[in-house]
């Protein structure tokens, strides 16, 4: 299995007595199955239930849409360090940007804080916003705050092998017609197979061929 996420121990402690949801951007290089998200937790006075969820991300780098997938409930402890919070069942995730994030409820009592761990990031690569706990809010809400800081967390998934095909242009009467596949010289007709992912692509050849 891999990972991705901020796997550092904190240099930080934050810490919030609100229901929040709390989370760090992070980039997701290869086709994956998500098995578990991992947060640090500081030491609490009692225990507490939490939940993780998943954002997708936009080029503007913003949470956006719906959560893809909460993670089963699980019970912060009064222990110190980090946690996993398990998929039932994995979730598929493609490459890109993604939102990993934490919810929590309001303390018991308002002064046992929730501790969370942190480290020094990137200039807006962590989001939050208060909820009801267990509403993930749908779709993402926009213009939530931003912090220059990385939360310690991470997501461990399973690298999922992409499908490959094979594709052959051919053309008549007239051959030796070039081919773009994907923005790329394929060569000439009858081309030889070429592999590309499962999906969507563009074939081009030109518009008129001499003869």
């Amino acid at each position: 299995m891999a990972t991705f996420g901020n796997i550092a121990e904190p240099t930080e402690t934050g810490h919030t007595a609100s229901a929040i949801v709390h989370g760090s951007i992070f980039t997701l290089t290869e086709a994956a199955d998500i098995v578990k998200i991992t947060v640090h937790h500081f030491r609490r006075e009692t225990p507490m239930v939490a939940q993780c969820n998943i954002y997708m991300v936009d080029e503007n780098g913003n949470p956006y849409g719906p959560p893809l997938g909460a993670t089963e409930e699980a019970t912060v402890e009064v222990t110190e360090g980090y946690q996993d919070f398990y998929y039932a069942t994995p979730l598929h995730l493609e490459p890109g940007k993604y939102f990993p994030c934490i919810g929590v409820p309001v303390a018991e009592p308002t002064t046992n804080h929730y501790e969370y761990g942190r480290n020094p990031g990137e200039v807006g690569q962590s989001r939050y916003y208060y909820w009801t706990y267990g509403v993930w809010a749908d779709p993402f809400l926009a213009g939530q705050p931003a912090s220059d800081y990385v939360y310690c967390m991470y997501v461990t998934y399973i690298p999922t092998a992409a499908v490959m095909h094979n594709v052959s242009v051919e053309s008549s009467p007239v051959i030796g017609v070039p081919v773009i596949i994907d923005g790329e010289d394929a060569g000439v007709t009858p081309t030889g197979p070429v592999s590309v992912e499962e999906g969507s692509h563009t074939i081009a050849v030109p518009s008129e061929v001499e003869t």
